[in-house]
């Protein structure tokens, strides 16, 4: 009879767990996805191109006969939002498929544009010139050629071919005559370079002679000039230098090259029959601007890691006071940008022992301190920034930046909100992080918004933008944990709990039930919970959250069912401090209180404050079932390590029952002090992939003994995607005995899977 019963219970387990994942299973028959294609379409036309990915990606999932209609479409929203590397194969697949003139123009132009943002240039210049054949009054077409074409020009300029370089910029003017004039002196620069000064000087007196330049490029055009009048021995040369001398009188190079002129022609021009070039200074600010010109470039298309040997390059030539600032500056943001936050201190390092008080260079240097752990730091110096100069919009969004790593995120809005008015787009993507990050993915999305708008290479509000959607999906979440105690006692759980979030994230509703199996050499006890839980907020300062389940306990052919809650009513005081009111009824983690029902019902006070140090405090009063109390009490503080992922930390902890003569088998002690140090550290190990440890160690003291304790934990994540994730925790509890005490050890390993829906 017993076992029909274990069998029945264990059946109905298996098929409420089996009809939860199929409710929450995709339907095998297509929807009707039409209002979502039309509401992607029409958020593209908008430029929400963040919300139309996302909704292209919901019509593919739910109807996929209709990809190749719709794959050029979501191709290029994926684009829009700097996913041009995912975007290349879905405009490759569309291509392949029989599509009609216009709609497969749309997908080779999408294709080009999407290689051109992710450096493919030569490919992407292939595909330009095919559109331009195919329609020569394309504008776009002229306008993605010349820049693929440009693109490759300096990318050979870097690696010293100028000959290739000087061909790729004649074929870019060629094709958009409109931009000739802006590409002239980069031309003969090139020809310069490849030995061919004497074919770059009239392009020089063309490009001098052009309408629209500037005057820094005519004077940088005039002087590469003159170097090409000094490698060809032209006898304008002489006249060229003395021009340029006249002009600045301090201008070294040109005082120099001038001497060296009249040193070998002292009299008559004939003299310079015999090449120049042998005996000439070295012309090292040519050869430094397509550099610096490429790597800022590289910069600007997101690949910064490649513009960072452009820049040590363009270092290496002797520059003037402020190039060789322009380059510092230029690699110091290269190195940051592409992860290097220890290389860009020390170049932000480099440029303030040349002058303390550049301000540029101070800012950089704060936001370094603010990315690697050092906000406090960081944030110091922007505010010294700020109060030399109240315009510094600079300044002000990296001083709310680093207060947004501190957990201020309101202080970080109000220094914002100056900008937000004006719509820096800047300003927003800051906004849009602080919101999301105080738990206001309503007030995130249409900031992230706003800045992609403006920036849509901004990775800040695009993250901002996909973790808001992300956050507002349905999830699930199965949880398996395997724990054995000293005593023998081993216990197996398994939950299922599916989340739904609404009121644009601020409230959730999910269903549990979880099954926990307590084996024991007295006795097996099966525990199956059910319930619902949820969550509301109704504004960034009061949140309330709390669960109702019923717990049905098998033990020994006997069940009993328990209705358990547990709730918490959590108020925002300020950014740095916060207030909490809980409540809970539970069952022990003992078997045999577990076995015979006890419960104990929780009311407590928490809070915390935030600030160099974390301090947290909680306590409150246990009603236990069968007629005991329990005070407890518990403060912690913790500090992180400056520059370091690491935590350092003290705790205190009390407990104490009022009846230590009765017990079910909890822990019933008449009092019990807890005090130890914790540590903590956590990192990234790879894309995806984080890494954490704690431990903690020190001494309890009871009214009959005392005896040392310690704890350690790992555990690992990995993000999948969007969608998908997975955790495991390995954790140890350890009381080692004294004086022949008893001690008492719990060792738990956890693993989580995680789906977004």
């Amino acid at each position: 009879m017993i076992g029909r019963t274990r069998f029945r219970g264990r059946a109905r387990h298996v098929f409420s767990l089996g009809f939860l994942l199929l409710s929450l299973a995709p339907p095998a028959v297509a929807q009707d996805v039409q209002p979502l294609i039309d509401e992607g379409r029409a958020a593209a036309q908008q430029d929400q191109n963040v919300q139309a990915r996302d909704l292209f990606e919901q019509a593919l999932t739910l109807d996929p006969a209709r990809r190749p209609e719709l794959l050029r479409e979501y191709a290029d929203q994926l684009s829009y939002t700097r996913q041009a590397e995912e975007a290349i194969p879905l405009y490759r697949e569309a291509l392949t498929a029989n599509l009609g003139g216009e709609e497969r123009a749309r997908a080779q132009t999408g294709l080009a544009r999407a290689l051109s943002w992710t450096g493919r240039h030569e490919e992407a210049a292939d595909l330009w010139q095919q559109r331009q054949d195919a329609d020569p009054s394309n504008q776009e077409a002229r306008r993605g050629l010349r820049e693929a074409l440009v693109a490759q020009a300096r990318a050979e300029a870097a690696e010293a071919r100028p000959a290739e370089a000087a061909a790729l910029l004649e074929r870019a003017m060629a094709a958009d005559p409109s931009a000739r004039a802006g590409l002239l002196r980069e031309y003969a620069d090139q020809l310069t370079y490849g030995q061919q000064a004497g074919r770059a000087i009239p392009v020089y007196d063309e490009a001098i002679g052009s309408s629209g330049i500037s005057p820094e490029e005519q004077a940088l055009t005039r002087r590469n000039r003159a170097f090409a009048l000094l490698w060809s021995s032209d006898p304008q040369a002489e006249a060229a230098w003395a021009e340029l001398a006249a002009e600045d009188p301090d201008d070294a190079e040109a005082a120099a090259n001038l001497r060296a002129l009249r040193a070998q022609a002292p009299s008559a021009p004939r003299r310079r029959a015999a090449p120049a070039r042998v005996d000439a200074p070295t012309p090292a600010r040519p050869s430094a601007v397509p550099l610096l010109t490429q790597a800022d470039d590289l910069m600007t298309s997101g690949r910064a890691a490649e513009a960072v040997p452009l820049f040590r390059r363009a270092l290496d030539i002797p520059l003037t006071p402020d190039r060789r600032r322009e380059a510092l500056l230029g690699l110091a943001r290269a190195q940051s940008w592409s992860g290097d936050n220890a290389g860009a201190g020390a170049t932000y390092d480099a440029l303030l022992a040349i002058d303390p008080a550049d301000a540029e260079a101070r800012r950089g240097q704060a936001m370094i301190l603010t990315w690697t752990g050092r906000s406090a730091e960081g944030q110091r110096i922007f505010d010294e920034l700020l109060v030399a100069d109240p315009g510094d919009n600079a300044a002000r969004r990296g001083a709310a930046e680093a207060r947004m790593y501190q957990g201020r995120q309101r202080e970080a809005l109000r220094l914002l909100s100056p900008l937000l008015v004006q719509d820096d787009p800047e300003a927003q993507s800051l906004a849009a992080r602080a919101e999301l990050w105080r738990g206001r993915p309503d007030r995130a999305v249409p900031l992230a918004n706003a800045a992609l708008e403006d920036r849509p290479y901004d990775t800040g509000a695009a993250d901002a933008a996909r973790e808001a959607a992300r956050q507002l999906r349905p999830r699930t979440d199965l949880t398996l944990a395997l724990s054995r105690q000293d005593n023998g006692l081993q216990t197996v759980t398994q939950e299922l709990r599916h989340r739904v979030f609404f009121n644009e994230g601020r409230s959730s509703a999910a269903v549990v039930e979880q099954l926990s199996h307590l084996r024991h050499d007295t006795g097996d006890v099966r525990v199956l919970t059910l319930g619902i839980s949820g969550t509301h907020a109704w504004d960034e300062d009061l949140a309330l959250e709390g669960s109702l389940t019923a717990a049905r306990i098998n033990s020994g052919g006997q069940t009993r069912v328990r209705p358990l809650f547990d709730g918490a009513l959590r108020y925002q005081a300020r950014d740095e401090l916060r207030f909490d009111l809980f409540t809970s009824r539970s069952l022990f983690d003992d078997r045999s209180s577990v076995a015979a029902g006890v419960t104990m019902t929780t009311l407590g006070l928490g809070a915390e404050v935030q600030g160099v140090w974390r301090l947290a405090l909680r306590g409150g009063l246990g009603f236990v079932s069968d007629g005991n109390r329990r005070l407890f009490a518990e403060g912690a503080a913790e500090r992180q390590v400056p520059g370091l992922p690491v935590f350092l930390g003290l705790r205190h902890s009390y407990q104490g029952f009022t009846r230590p003569d009765r017990s079910r088998g909890y822990l019933n002690p008449d009092w019990i002090h807890t005090t130890a140090l914790t540590a903590r550290f956590e990192n990234e190990l790879a894309h995806g992939w984080t890494f954490g440890a704690d431990g903690s160690a020190g001494y309890e003291w009871q009214t009959d003994q005392s005896q040392p304790v310690w704890g350690a934990g790992l555990w690992v994540r990995y993000d999948a995607n969007d969608r998908a994730s997975f955790s495991a925790d390995l954790r140890h509890q350890d009381s080692a005995a004294l004086a022949g005490a008893q001690g008492f050890w719990r060792t738990t390993g956890t693993f989580r899977l995680g789906l977004r829906w």
